[in-house]
């Protein structure tokens, strides 16, 4: 976690319904680390939040490897407590390491939204205006991450200029880093609307029509992967 001062916090915990208490106690004891604390009503979390006894942690999961997918988170918390402990959290790039794209990416399948909309307007001879937004939620919890994220990138995540979006977002959606899930076909009909705008299709009856298909494709359809054809932009 990235807090507002730019401190970089680190937590290893385990949550558990209230009743199996004595299940957190027991590996808290056999660890010896860590502390338990309540979690909402029903609920017991045991944590490890101090780079001594996260090191300890680290230890045990070396002599005894997770065999689970959960082997590979390790291996990431792993390698960020060490660039911690050797003190590459404290620069620019050691930051980059720590909070990567490939983090953003799954911030904006989990929370992004990508929207096309079509609404009347007098100022464009066709009588319609296409306008093409992404917007990334913020909820209370992810704060901290979403402001690092708004000042890695230089700019909010509101992003409606187009220029914008095509330039300077959009690029960041490589394959090196994917979107996942149904998100993912967002992003793929969003970029085909990207592509005809570009193409001032949106500026003809036929690319208008098109974009109202892959307008309620977006919203709902989901049952066909977008084709390949192409075109679009904000505006007029």
């Amino acid at each position: 976690m990235l807090t507002k001062k730019g401190r970089v916090l680190y937590v290893f915990s385990i949550g558990l319904h209230k009743k199996d208490e004595d299940i957190l106690r027991s590996i808290q004891s056999t660890l010896g680390i860590g502390k338990i604390y309540p979690q909402g009503k029903q609920g017991v979390q045991f944590r490890v939040e101090s780079k001594k006894e996260l090191l300890i942690l680290i230890e045990h999961f070396d002599k005894y490897p997770l065999i689970t997918k959960k082997s590979k988170d390790f291996l990431c918390f792993k390698k960020a407590i060490f660039l911690i402990k050797n003190r590459e959290h404290l620069t620019k790039e050691g930051l980059r390491k720590l909070v990567s794209l490939k983090a953003l990416m799954g911030f904006i399948s989990a929370e992004g939204c990508f929207i096309l909309s079509i609404h009347k307007s007098t100022s464009v001879k066709i009588g319609y205006q296409v306008q093409l937004k992404f917007v990334l939620s913020q909820h209370i919890r992810d704060k901290e991450l979403f402001e690092y994220f708004v000042k890695y990138l230089g700019y909010d995540f509101i992003v409606t200029n187009f220029s914008d979006l095509k330039d300077k977002f959009l690029p960041l959606l490589h394959l090196q880093h994917p979107i996942v899930g149904y998100k993912y076909l967002d992003y793929l009909y969003f970029m085909q609307a990207v592509e005809m705008v570009q193409k001032k299709l949106h500026l003809t009856e036929q690319g208008l029509n098109k974009l109202r298909e892959i307008q309620v494709s977006m919203n709902s359809g989901r049952n066909n992967t977008p084709s390949q054809d192409t075109g679009s932009d904000t505006t007029d």
